[in-house]
């Protein structure tokens, strides 16, 4: 009697085990259930449901029930039905295309760029500058960015420190330069001449010659110190720019770039400054605001604002590296009078 009250009590003992072997095992699916997690969501950014975040979750299966809520609002939004993983894995739910409304707002075309009332949104993009003052009625004339051949570039050697009072950051991009259609570089095989008759390496008409190069035998040299080359540009033109290159082989910044225009061979009258960075007036032609650059590949564009001129003279007084003063190429981009009809 005594042994089978004893197996009795085993058996039983026995199935509460296997019961309880058979709950935990339970509650562990559950939980591996749980750890289903959405990687995407339709705004593309993470997404974990767990019970952990989702209070009020009593359930251990709501994070498929969230799932499942989940698929179906994109199906009915999109038409494209979601493939729902097994136990084990993970759901992806499509990544919605952003819509027009949504794109950030940036420049898409050349008209938001002409337009000086346009915001420019993106921190990349210069203002522009435009050459040409309004027409007489009131309104802009049909401008176009000023372009031109960039050269190769042909930096070397080891940059060393430049220091000048009003040289303008190195990084700071130049302002694209609007100018009226239909213009040419006047200043293509022109005769240039010079403060020095002689100079100290190349011939002056390197200036006008259409070879940008920064390569040895491409450039000028003048010197030392204050200096000035002059172009003759045959006859009386209107001008809207002026782009022109020091030597850009190495990493300096010319000193006192002045540029001016007239229609006196003299310089003596009517002379016009459009382009002025020496800040303490040590050419004697005036205090300047414009900044010091350093010279690059990319030259210096100067806004001639649609002023007429015959001649164009740019001066310097030596560079950051030596007193010598050093021209490749100068571009004067206008209408003479015959263009202008």
């Amino acid at each position: 009697m005594r042994l089978t009250i004893s197996n009795l009590l085993l058996s039983a003992l026995a199935l509460i085990l296997f019961s309880s072997i058979i709950h935990l095992g339970r509650k562990a699916w559950s939980l591996r259930l749980a750890s289903v997690e959405i990687q995407k969501h339709p705004r593309g950014s993470s997404l974990n449901l767990t019970p952990s975040q989702r209070p009020g979750a009593e359930d251990s299966t709501e994070p498929v029930g969230g799932l499942l809520a989940q698929a179906s609002q994109w199906t009915e939004r999109s038409g494209n039905p979601v493939a729902l993983p097994s136990s084990t894995g993970a759901a992806e739910i499509p990544q919605e295309s952003p819509k027009v409304a949504d794109l950030p707002n940036t420049i898409t075309d050349a008209s938001s760029i002409m337009d000086p009332t346009a915001e420019v949104v993106e921190q990349d993009i210069a203002p522009v500058v435009f050459a040409s003052p309004k027409g007489q009625d009131g309104t802009n004339e049909d401008l176009v960015p000023l372009s031109t051949e960039i050269p190769k570039a042909m930096f070397e050697g080891t940059v060393r420190k430049i220091a000048l009072a009003n040289l303008e950051p190195v990084e700071k991009k130049q302002q694209p330069l609007l100018v009226p259609r239909g213009l040419r570089n006047l200043a293509l095989d022109k005769v240039v001449t010079s403060s020095k008759s002689l100079p100290v390496i190349g011939d002056l008409e390197y200036i006008t010659d259409g070879n940008k190069d920064a390569a040895d035998g491409s450039y000028v040299e003048i010197g030392p110190r204050k200096q000035w080359v002059q172009i003759d540009l045959g006859q009386s033109a209107r001008l809207y720019g002026v782009w022109l290159w020091h030597f850009h082989k190495q990493a300096r910044a010319y000193i006192d770039v002045i540029v001016q225009v007239s229609n006196d061979q003299n310089f003596a009258d009517g002379v016009i400054t459009i382009y002025n960075a020496d800040h303490d007036n040590t050419a004697g032609l005036g205090r300047g605001n414009d900044t010091a650059y350093v010279d690059t590949n990319r030259g210096r564009v100067v806004n001639a604002r649609g002023v007429e001129a015959r001649y164009v003279r740019l001066h310097s007084n030596g560079n950051t590296a030596n007193e010598m003063n050093h021209y490749i190429e100068v571009e004067v981009w206008g209408k003479e009078s015959t263009d202008q009809r």
